[in-house]
């Protein structure tokens, strides 16, 4: 018999079938291993402030325990949950806004804002807000401006106190201007801006002052620009007096027309303060309007001047009672203005220090002494 010399017998190539065999079993061996990594291991899965870490029990063999030991020395794996875990914080609560304080202004003379000596005559008659004319029946400005109908008309006062104001206004107590509309001999000198009689004549009312005309686009916009110029002084808030038509005198000598229309009167009013309130919105300023009792009671249809558009437009509505016992919130609900509560600012001579509701003293205080 011939030897083989060494060889073995040829069997042949391993066949395709052989070698996915051996790749399944390597990888039901991997299946397995990690089942039981899962099953075995979750007792040594550690959460700590890094993650989820492995921690198996002969690593200890290598790193025991110690108290000094920087846990970030430890061989460990990290799962990071941060993305699935992590919650938003609840945000911190706004503070609430300290309620304001009841209004007790009380009125200073100009003279006392050039002086300085405003700020304490107001607090020592028990006030926490400065009232001060800042624009009267005779259309004199107790600023300087350069309003070209302002100038033109002879308004501008003559005094310079423009940086006492912006003073006051920058203080902590609140600057309160005082505004005459439409009741302004000055401005009404001129027939192109004056309410005029039937005969042609520029009409006064019973204190012999000219009105300038409400209708008048040029007119509105005059007084909306002085206002914005208060507001930049530092004013807090501006009461208008006198922001409609004359409800007083002889009317019937008004000239009847466009300048003039007494069914439109209430719209045109309503406008004009719609036209101040959106000027004076950048500012913070507040709008506040003076009426009588008898336009709130709706007895006095003659101005142009209705609860609905002091609702609106207007954030405080001072109101002077023609006796002790008016009850100055019923009228205004009347009339339609809601917050009376809040909105109502009585009017008086001088302050009652015992009053809790807001109230202002138009008659200017004295000296300190």
């Amino acid at each position: 018999m011939a030897r083989n010399r060494g060889y073995g017998s040829y069997r042949g190539r391993a066949s395709f079938t052989d070698i996915l065999k051996w790749i399944a079993v390597a990888l039901a061996i991997l299946i397995l291993a990690a089942i039981g990594l899962l099953v075995w291991g979750q007792q040594y899965l550690v959460s700590t402030d890094k993650g989820i870490q492995f921690r198996p029990p002969f690593l200890e063999f290598f790193h025991p325990a110690s108290s000094s030991e920087d846990v970030s020395n430890d061989f460990s794996i990290i799962v990071d949950t941060s993305g699935s875990q992590s919650q938003t914080p609840d945000p911190e609560p706004e503070p609430e806004p300290e309620p304001e304080p009841v209004l007790t202004a009380a009125a200073a003379a100009l003279e006392a804002a050039a002086d300085g000596s405003a700020l304490q005559q107001v607090a020592q008659a028990g006030g926490n807000a400065i009232i001060l004319e800042m624009k009267s029946p005779q259309g004199r400005l107790a600023w300087q401006t350069e309003n070209s109908m302002a100038v033109q008309a002879g308004a501008v006062s003559s005094d310079n106190i423009d940086a006492q104001l912006e003073a006051l206004g920058q203080g902590e107590t609140p600057l309160i201007a005082l505004f005459d509309c439409f009741q302004d001999h000055a401005l009404a000198a001129s027939e192109s801006y004056a309410i005029l009689s039937n005969s042609g004549y520029k009409w006064t009312d019973p204190d012999k002052v000219r009105w300038s005309s409400p209708t008048n686009p040029l007119v509105q916009d005059y007084q909306v620009s002085l206002m914005v110029e208060l507001a930049e002084l530092g004013f807090d808030e501006i009461v208008l007096q006198n922001w409609g038509y004359p409800d007083e005198g002889n009317l019937n000598w008004i000239r009847v027309g466009e300048a003039y229309d007494p069914n439109q009167l209430d719209q045109i009013v309503e406008s004009f303060l719609a036209k101040a309130r959106r000027a004076l919105e950048p500012y913070g300023v507040k709008l506040s309007v003076m009426v009588s009792p008898a336009v709130l009671s709706g007895e006095n249809l003659l101005s142009g001047q209705t609860g609905a558009a002091i609702d609106r437009w207007t954030d405080r509505v001072w109101v002077r009672p023609n006796s002790p016992e008016d009850d100055l919130d019923a009228l205004l609900t009347q009339a339609g203005i809601t917050n009376s509560q809040e909105r109502l600012v009585r009017i008086a001579d001088t302050l009652d220090l015992t009053s809790e509701r807001p109230q202002a003293a138009l008659t200017p205080v004295g000296p300190a002494g």
